[in-house]
């Protein structure tokens, strides 16, 4: 089985969006994009760390089920959400993985395995990518993307090479 490309991004849930993005402005890294929420808040915001590298950030509200449980009653604490690696080919990797009883799902909310064959349809995230998820023996939920051509990512890059 192929190894990854990389590691595509690691996810933090933060409380101050503003003041995350100063700091990691400071630390010489660019804000890509934003993304809002349905009913327009600020949801994520990628950062460039390297070229194909992002830091995702996510604005913490109570309302929304990929903020982490108690994150928003913590003050300073760990808001690690998860980890992405990025795929060739998101079905081979799910079909590989599925040898070894590990199942590709929908999302940390939405636990159900994606079904492989004729019938994998996996999600394509509000960034444009495909994806799927699976989730380590101590619950670390680890993202699996496909970048697509109408990645947000891959526009990014394509228009600000690093």
């Amino acid at each position: 089985m192929k190894k990854f490309n990389s590691l595509f991004h690691l996810a933090l849930h933060v409380t101050d969006m503003e003041r995350t993005l100063d700091f990691y402005q400071k630390l010489g890294m660019d804000k890509m994009f934003t993304l809002q929420l349905p009913d327009g808040r600020d949801w994520l915001t990628y950062v460039r760390v390297a070229e194909g590298q992002y830091l995702e950030l996510f604005n913490t509200y109570p309302d929304h089920p990929m903020t982490p449980h108690g994150a928003v009653e913590q003050d300073g604490g760990n808001f690690f959400g998860h980890f992405s690696l990025l795929v060739d080919d998101l079905k081979y990797t799910a079909t590989e993985w599925k040898k070894q009883g590990i199942d590709l799902v929908y999302a940390p909310f939405r636990p159900d395995p994606i079904p492989l064959g004729d019938e994998f349809d996996p999600h394509v995230g509000a960034d444009g990518n495909k994806i799927g998820w699976v989730v380590d023996p101590d619950g670390t939920w680890i993202e699996v993307m496909e970048e697509l051509d109408i990645s947000w990512q891959k526009q990014f890059e394509e228009k600000n090479p690093f």
